[in-house]
């Protein structure tokens, strides 16, 4: 599927630029409020943290096209910001929060959805070495 492509950053508009910048401060600012829930014993299980990484997985989620299909790992927090999710259900999943997307069954960004403005596979634990 051969989806239209953005323009390279130099010709990005002012608005473009202040979006992306959105989501890397969004990014930043709920992995913030993570890591502090984290110190508190309110996350469940672990925090994968994109500290200095941010601009890798919003770029790249940024360039992709209406209906593409991505699958984030575990540091792409702002892909997801980028491309639809909301900051509630990411701290609802990490807090295993019935409201959150898996119903509190899983873990972190263990979810996704399907949509013609594009879909997101959910995340695996195991990868490979």
């Amino acid at each position: 599927m051969n989806a239209p492509s953005k323009p390279p950053a130099a010709e990005l508009g002012r608005s473009q630029l202040v979006e992306l910048y959105h989501f890397l401060k969004l990014n930043r600012m709920v992995e913030e409020k993570l890591a502090n829930l984290y110190r508190q014993g309110k996350v469940v299980g672990g925090l994968y943290r994109s500290l200095g990484q941010e601009a890798c997985s919003v770029g790249s989620a940024y360039a992709l096209g209406r209906g593409d299909i991505f699958t984030p790992l575990i540091r792409n927090l702002g892909a997801i910001f980028v491309r639809g999710g909301k900051p509630r259900d990411v701290f609802c999943q990490y807090m295993a929060r019935a409201s959150g997307p898996s119903g509190g069954r899983d873990l972190n960004v263990h979810f996704g959805w399907l949509s013609d403005e594009g879909s997101m596979l959910a995340v695996i634990s195991m990868l490979g070495t």
